[in-house]
């Protein structure tokens, strides 16, 4: 990769690790279903959780040359990254 794509990409893993912290926050972060429980008596959906890295997915059509920047990110933030190539 070129230095500018490498810093476009740089970039662009650093954003991505950091919407995961918020959208991981405990406090804060998104609310989804929690599958392994039901809803409350009565209530009319599941039970709901805050979401965590593991309930993350990222999909790229191709990591090429930027894995390492990636996984540096993910570092840097102290996120779970595994990578299948």
């Amino acid at each position: 990769a070129d230095a500018e794509g490498l810093a476009d990409a740089e970039r662009q893993a650093e954003w991505v690790a950091k919407r995961i912290l918020e959208l991981t926050d405990p406090a804060t972060g998104m609310l989804i279903p929690d599958e392994g429980r039901g809803g409350a008596m009565g209530s009319a959906g599941p039970a709901l959780r805050r979401a965590r890295p593991g309930d993350v997915a990222i999909l790229m059509r191709s990591v090429r040359g930027e894995v390492a920047v990636w996984r540096k990110a993910f570092e840097r933030f102290h996120l779970p990254l595994a990578v299948a190539e």
